[in-house]
């Protein structure tokens, strides 16, 4: 069989193959699916999309993730009793906290224990377990060979040891199975019924070099095609950027020669600092063997606007001209916008502003042309549906729809399970409580309708509660033990109330009793007070450390006492009852059987229950706005990025100093700052007719001008350096005032860099 690899800078063109052999060359069996392995979501609903508008229909196609594609060959491929010992990174990092614990004695153990000597807090301890145990992981993906020595004791510091320590009964990660799984594909005897009749894989990014070395091992048995989007119709995977360059020149000793006597050829300055991702792909696909064929369809994107042109330049590697060959571009060309704004909701205004003028200007552009990703989701969508849903005389509402939200922000129920779990290591404030009555599923639970909750803040105002549960939860918390102000203070003073007559006004053992709780208030009294008194005893219940399988049970009980969820909420019930299944098996695989506390529970469930929750539909036909990674690779006629200013892209999370990977970088290793540099140039190079950028430029306070991202100003740099440019700011409303001292006049400013003639 044979491994095929199609390379373009437009998606449609590697499509274009895809419908070519979909079509062409049907399964042999009518009813096998067909496999397209795709990196995101977004991804697999274009290619969708795109086939049925080509073809007319797509049915039985399965667009799998490389890691699940690929976990489903090992379950086919490994053998049950070697994969018994599978362990994840989530179950890995409770078996590593039980052996910190128990370190042992050996000296390389002390900048780990003096690390856990800094604080008690077992929550500190989890978190170094997680990272440690994420590390593992990564290792057995990116340095196998590291792991092989390990295993066989020649390393003696102290992550080599841990891994001894943890990795014992049989138990494995991922890579050990991803050996086995290429050793089991290129063997001659490998069972070819249990694989797809062929294989596509779309590349929009770049794969571990170990998936991508299963892919080639799986060539040997079946035909794999690999359709990878690249920046450049050349080979570009051995180029430098300037600043490796001068390493190079600074190690070699070799300061006097240029460049081009090391043999190292500058090239597009965009391309040299964002393309290292599509660089490290390059490299890796260069190597797999055997490579049948290769395929390049690279379309010139042509001078019609500036976007095009940038492209152009990125598609033949041109490098910066001499100021003297800098040319002109029309007045009117706004196919690179990037506008300075003083806060996210300026931001928001100002692309509405713009979206309700290419509606003007192009009665062809629809909503569903345009995409909006946003560094930071959650910052932007409060204001989302206040800015995009107003209508005005002229300018009518936008449609719009918004992706990667978490399930916590996407669902009440979610919300409000989170904040029982938050109250338990609160001060318990009327606030918070109040915040929890206000989920719905809680409410139905208790029979209290909307309409009730003035009456209850009425009653919380005159029963002056303020915090804390009684005396001794203060206590507990360091604070004097009063029990004035506390939940069973003005409790006591509510049923105090009821059970006498208004008017007393007299202190009966030191309560004085709340009035006006009568007629069809006491009903409602009631079933408030019993929501007070299952609150109160579902957090005793989680102040008291359990094991992983106690916590399950405990929380699990949380859910049925506290909330009762109506039909559309039963999926989020459902997520959470998985997420607490998932805590449960990973007990059983790790054997962790020591009891931990609600916080160190709440390290692990709330990053899950934050996650983006999957099965949205991105591309309904309005505006789609979402994160940075989902749509990526998926061409636009219009693409905006906001949020775009420094120290919000790209994104750099500092590596744990152990972190061996970063400290002996190879080709094809995960980079989240390297990775958001290729996501930038992606969108550049997926817009079509418009790439706009966005971000807080100024201070709402004192109009401080703030700098872009990096990527912004490279981009920036690379037009100034090529094209006639003028910079121009001017006020979003004529005859706006000056700004006062405080600033808030500013919001009604913002700035605008685009792409001018110069003048005179």
């Amino acid at each position: 069989m044979s491994l095929f690899v199609y390379q373009s800078n437009r998606v449609e063109k590697l499509v274009e193959r895809l419908t070519f052999h979909t079509c062409r060359n049907p399964l042999n069996s009518p009813f096998a699916p067909e496999v397209i392995v795709v990196e995101t979501q977004g991804m697999a609903q274009w290619l969708k999309l795109e086939l049925a508008r080509r073809v007319g229909i797509v049915a039985n196609v399965a667009f799998p993730f490389p890691r699940a594609f690929i976990s489903d060959l090992i379950v086919k491929f490994v053998t049950a009793d070697a994969r018994a010992g599978a362990i994840e990174p989530e179950a890995l990092a409770w078996r590593v906290l039980s052996r910190l614990d128990n370190l042992p004695p050996q000296p390389e153990f002390d900048e780990i224990r003096h690390y856990l000597d800094a604080s008690d807090d077992l929550r500190r301890k989890f978190q170094l377990a997680e990272r440690i145990a994420a590390l593992l992981d990564q290792y057995s993906v990116y340095r196998p060979h590291w792991i092989a020595a390990w295993q066989a004791g020649q390393a003696s510091h102290w992550q080599a040891l841990m891994w001894r320590t943890v990795m014992t009964g049989g138990l494995a990660c991922q890579g050990k199975f991803l050996h086995e799984l290429i050793q089991a594909l290129e063997s001659p005897h490998c069972d070819r019924s249990r694989l797809p009749e062929r294989l596509f894989v779309v590349i929009t990014g770049c794969l571990p070099p170990s998936y991508l070395a299963v892919f080639a091992a799986l060539a040997r048995q079946i035909h794999v095609h690999l359709l990878c989007l690249s920046p450049s119709g050349q080979y570009y995977g051995d180029l430098a950027t300037p600043w490796e360059t001068d390493r190079i020149q600074a190690r070699t000793g070799s300061g006097d020669l240029s460049p081009e006597d090391l043999h190292l050829e500058r090239v597009n300055p965009l391309l040299a600092s964002c393309g290292k991702t599509g660089r490290a792909l390059q490299q890796l696909i260069a190597d797999l063997e055997p490579i049948e064929r290769q395929f390049e369809d690279f379309e010139d994107p042509g001078t019609s606007h500036l976007l095009a042109r940038i492209q152009s330049s990125i598609l033949e590697l041109e490098a910066e001209p001499r100021p003297t060959d800098k040319a002109s571009i029309r007045s009117d060309d706004r196919s690179i916008q990037v506008h300075a704004c003083h806060s996210p909701l300026r931001e928001l205004q100002v692309l509405r502003d713009q979206m309700l003028d290419w509606f003007a200007a192009d009665p062809e552009l629809s909503p569903g042309d345009i995409l909006v990703m946003l560094t930071d989701v959650e910052a932007y969508v409060p204001f989302v549906k206040g800015v995009f849903d107003v209508e005005e005389d002229g300018a009518p509402a936008i449609p719009h729809s918004v992706a990667n939200r978490s399930a916590r922000r996407e669902s009440p129920l979610t919300d409000g399970f989170l904040k029982v779990l938050r109250l338990a290591t609160d001060r318990v404030t009327a606030t918070s409580v109040m915040d929890l009555l206000q989920t719905t599923a809680v409410r139905r639970r208790f029979g209290i309708a909307e309409d009730d909750l003035d009456q209850v803040r009425l009653w919380i105002q005159n029963a002056a509660i303020r915090w804390g549960r009684d005396g001794s939860h203060r206590a507990r918390l360091g604070l004097p033990a009063f029990e004035e102000y506390t939940w069973a203070h003005g409790c006591s003073r509510l049923l105090l109330g009821y059970a006498m007559a208004d008017g007393v006004g007299t202190p009966v053992h030191g309560l004085l009793p709340c009035e006006g709780i009568e007629g069809t208030a006491t009903a409602l009294l009631g079933r408030w007070l019993d929501f007070v008194q299952q609150m109160f005893a579902a957090l005793d219940d989680l102040a008291i450390h359990r094991t992983l399988e106690g916590w399950v049970v405990t929380l699990n009980q949380v859910l049925d006492v506290l909330f009762l969820p109506d039909a559309h909420e039963e999926r989020a019930v459902g997520g959470i009852r998985e997420v607490l299944a998932a805590l449960r098996q990973q007990q059983r695989v790790s054997e962790f059987d020591q009891p931990v506390s609600l916080g160190v529970i709440l390290e692990r469930l709330v990053p899950k229950l934050e996650e983006d929750l999957p099965g949205r539909a991105l591309l309904s036909g309005a505006v789609a706005f979402c994160g940075l990674n989902p749509m990526r690779g998926i061409p636009f006629k219009v693409i905006c990025m906001l949020g775009m200013q420094d120290g919000a892209f790209p994104r750099n999370p500092a590596p744990p100093s152990f972190d061996l990977l970063a400290q002996q970088p190879q080709v094809g290793d995960e980079s989240r700052r390297d990775d958001d540099r290729y996501l930038f140039l992606e969108a550049l190079l997926s817009a079509r007719d418009c790439f706009y950028l966005s971000y807080v430029g100024q201070s709402v306070r004192d109009n401080t001008r703030r700098p872009p991202s990096v990527v912004v100003s490279e981009l920036l740099d690379l037009i100034s350096s090529r094209f006639c440019l003028a910079r121009m700011s001017h006020p979003l409303l004529k005859n706006a005032e000056p700004m006062s001292s405080e600033g808030a006049r500013m919001r009604a400013l913002h700035s605008v860099i685009s792409p001018q003639r110069r003048v005179g």
